[in-house]
């Protein structure tokens, strides 16, 4: 083994367990000159991509176990969220008895936090078609006990992954990853939806060339079924979680030309 093999070892084994935990308590929880001080002196330059298994509480009150070495669970174990105008957004507009369907759910955060709101008379269902993410899926469920989410491994049309009747209920629907896959395949349930019906979609041109479609391609479907479209501020970078502006989605009246948040509503108006 080599010296720098060794190193790693040992930090991996020894420091990090003992160092990534108070600060993160920091990060966290301190007034925050404090908190900006840890993240940027500490964390961005040595911890940032640390591999450090974790459970940690969310701003929500739900638990969730992951690893500091993906994005998306490092903001949560730094932080208790992820996306923190998106977060606010779907606290907002969901209400006891509704449903959200969840596509591309991840770890389970947007799943448990709609979750706690939509309580026993409402459903949440989740649907992650990595295998091995589904399991984390699935597990962090178990570990809230929750019983008002339907886990699925199935990353198909929505037209066929739900049934009609509960089309008709679904007031908020999430997409992140394969979104023309979903897309295309929801006309019915656009047809269907209630009339508040409201969709959260991530739109990357360069992933959506991939996927062999435009972010146009992608408007001029909620466009046939009268939705309007809305840019919800989101930075991903994580030091934005130390002081992110609560701001509400704007109506979108540029191209897309950049990784953007959309909410698709059929209000129209300059903000939701």
């Amino acid at each position: 083994m080599s010296f720098a093999e060794l190193a790693k070892s040992v930090a991996k084994r020894w420091v990090r367990p003992v160092v990534i935990p108070p600060v993160r308590f920091v990060v966290r929880y301190a007034p925050g000159a404090a908190r900006r001080l840890a993240w940027r002196h500490v964390v961005e330059p040595f911890l940032q991509y640390a591999e450090h298994d974790f459970v940690a509480t969310t701003r929500f009150g739900t638990i969730l176990a992951g690893n500091t070495l993906d994005h998306v669970q490092r903001s949560v174990f730094y932080f208790g969220e992820w996306e923190p105008n998106v977060s606010r957004y779907v606290a907002d507009r969901l209400r006891p008895g509704d449903v959200f369907v969840d596509v591309g759910a991840d770890i389970g955060y947007y799943s448990l936090l709609a979750s706690t709101i939509v309580g026993p008379s409402g459903k949440v269902v989740a649907i992650e078609a990595s295998p091995k993410v589904h399991g984390l899926l699935v597990d962090n469920l178990r570990r809230n006990g929750v019983d008002n989410v339907e886990a699925r491994d199935s990353l198909d049309a929505l037209d066929a992954l739900l049934h009609p009747s509960l089309l008709e209920k679904v007031r908020l629907v999430k997409i992140h990853g394969a979104e023309w896959l979903v897309i295309r395949g929801m006309r019915e349930a656009l047809r269907r939806a209630r009339t508040d019906l409201e969709i959260v979609v991530e739109l990357s041109p360069p992933a959506l060339r991939a996927q062999g479609t435009t972010a146009e391609e992608v408007l001029a479907v909620f466009a046939a079924a009268r939705f309007h479209p809305y840019r919800i501020e989101n930075d991903n970078a994580a030091v934005a979680d130390l002081d992110v502006a609560d701001a509400r989605p704007q109506r979108l009246t540029a191209p897309i030309s950049a990784h953007t948040e959309i909410v698709f509503s059929r209000r129209d108006a300059a903000f939701l």
